[in-house]
C-alpha cells in the first residue's frame, strides 16, 4: 500500500483514503478498550477502514470478526485491509446496513463493537459518503439497540462511543431494549476538561455493578498521559 495513504500501527498497516471516516482518537480509544474476552464471534458495525476490527483481532486471536458497513468504498477498503494484516483469517467485510444485514450463518454474536453515526440536526457536508458515516440519518439510537438486541446472544455486549453529551439519552434508549451499563469511560482531553467522549460497555439481559472511571488522554504538560499510553502502547508506534 502506498505510504501515503496508510496510517502505520506496530503490526499492521491501514488503508483508509476511501473510508469516509479517517483513522482517529475515537476509534483508536474503542478498539483498544474493548473488553472481547470469551467472545468468539462479534461484529463491528460501522466497521469504516476496519480500524477497531484489526485492533481487536490483534488481541483477540481465537476470536472471528465480521465487519459491516453501509458505504461500498469502505467496505471494499476494510477487506483489503483485512487481506494485508496477520489476522487476515479472523476477518470478514461485508457491504450492506445494519437494516438489511442477513446473518447468513445464523450464529448469534458475541458482541457488537461500534463507531457509530452520532451528528443530530447538524449542518451537513456535500460530501454524501461523510454525511453517511457521521449523521444518525443511517444509524439512529434506536436503530443500534433494536438491532443488537437481535443480533446478540442474551449476556451478549453492546461495545461503543459516543458523545457524552448524549449519554442520559443513550442510556434511557439502551433500557428500552433490555441493555444495561457495566463499564463506563468518561474520556476527558485533561483534567481541567469536561468529558466530551464516553466509552461504554452494556450487557444485553443482563444487570452488573457499574463500573466508572474518568480517563484523561493528555495531562498538564500536554503530552500523552500515562493512561493513554498503557491502553494503546501495544499499536502506536511512537509508544
Amino acid at each position: 500500500m502506498d505510504k501515503y495513504l496508510t496510517f502505520k500501527f506496530k503490526k499492521f498497516d491501514i488503508g483508509h483514503q476511501n473510508s469516509a471516516m479517517k483513522i482517529g482518537t475515537d476509534g483508536i480509544l474503542l478498539g483498544a478498550w474493548a473488553d472481547l474476552t470469551g467472545c468468539r464471534n462479534v461484529l463491528d458495525l460501522g466497521t469504516g477502514s476496519g480500524l477497531v476490527a484489526l485492533m481487536c483481532a490483534q488481541r483477540y486471536n481465537d476470536t472471528y470478526f465480521l465487519g459491516l458497513d453501509i458505504d461500498k468504498s469502505a467496505s471494499i477498503q476494510a477487506g483489503i485491509n483485512f487481506n494485508n494484516s496477520p489476522f487476515g483469517s479472523q476477518l470478514k467485510s461485508v457491504h450492506s446496513s445494519i437494516q438489511d444485514f442477513k446473518n447468513e450463518e445464523q450464529i448469534p454474536f458475541d458482541a457488537i463493537v461500534s463507531n457509530p453515526p452520532f451528528f443530530k440536526n447538524s449542518l451537513k457536508a456535500d460530501d454524501l459518503q461523510r454525511n453517511t458515516a457521521r449523521h444518525t440519518d443511517s444509524l439512529s439510537m434506536d436503530d443500534l439497540f433494536q438491532f443488537s438486541s437481535t443480533l446478540l446472544n442474551t449476556n451478549g455486549k453492546l461495545i461503543i462511543i459516543y458523545p457524552f453529551d448524549q449519554l442520559d439519552e443513550l442510556n434511557e434508549k439502551a433500557l428500552e431494549y433490555n441493555f444495561h451499563v457495566a463499564k463506563q469511560l468518561n474520556i476527558k482531553h485533561n483534567k481541567s476538561k469536561l468529558p466530551k467522549r464516553v466509552l461504554l460497555e452494556y450487557l444485553y439481559q443482563s444487570k452488573t455493578r457499574k463500573q466508572t472511571i474518568d480517563f484523561n488522554i493528555r495531562n498538564a504538560k500536554g503530552e500523552y498521559s500515562e493512561e493513554y499510553i498503557s491502553l494503546t502502547k501495544d499499536y502506536h508506534p511512537f509508544l
